[in-house]
């Protein structure tokens, strides 16, 4: 499949990759993003949003883009912080719903049409699920035990959490952490 063109609906999903000096992780992300598997037609896109990186991310997004079906628009953000990224991204974005995920997050081949059904079926505001530590054994120190309740081996459809807030959103923000998390 194709991912190249233009969006042709409203609905259309934005997915946002915020990354800071990482440019190691960004093929293996980006190759779980190319790997989705889309029942419904959506039309989607992924931006990566560097956020004033001094390595080579934007060469490494290039070049992915160079082989690849996806067409990941790269997007520099000078000001420092995760905020300013995301709010870059938020303000490049041109679809309706927006999914935010790390650059060490590696999606399931369903994620993106089982999020898309989830928005559709429920008319939901936002979507999150659990994360699924792919190496249990090398948590870092900052992982309490207390905090092992947000993580399982569940799949997405299974860990979805339905939230209807108010409608007055404009824009759909997904704060996605339903995938695995390399450590």
């Amino acid at each position: 499949m194709n991912f190249k063109g233009i969006f042709k609906t409203a609905t259309a999903p934005s997915i946002i990759i915020c990354s800071y000096n990482r440019c190691q992780n960004l093929p293996d992300c980006f190759s779980c993003l190319e790997k989705q598997v889309i029942t419904d037609p959506i039309q989607w896109e992924v931006l990566l949003v560097d956020n004033n990186s001094t390595d080579n991310t934007k060469q490494v997004t290039e070049d992915f883009n160079q082989s690849s079906s996806l067409n990941i628009r790269y997007i520099f953000e000078q000001k420092q912080g995760l905020s300013y990224a995301r709010n870059r991204g938020i303000n490049e974005a041109k679809g309706t719903y927006l999914m935010f995920i790390d650059d060490d997050i590696r999606v399931t081949e369903n994620w993106l049409q089982s999020i898309y059904s989830t928005f559709k079926q429920y008319d939901c505001d936002a979507v999150g699920g659990r994360i699924h530590i792919e190496s249990p054994n090398k948590l870092p120190p900052w992982i309490t035990p207390d905090m092992y309740v947000f993580w399982d081996t569940r799949t997405l459809e299974q860990s979805f959490i339905k939230w209807t807030a108010s409608k007055s959103f404009h824009l759909v923000a997904i704060w996605l952490f339903t995938a695995a998390l390399l450590i």
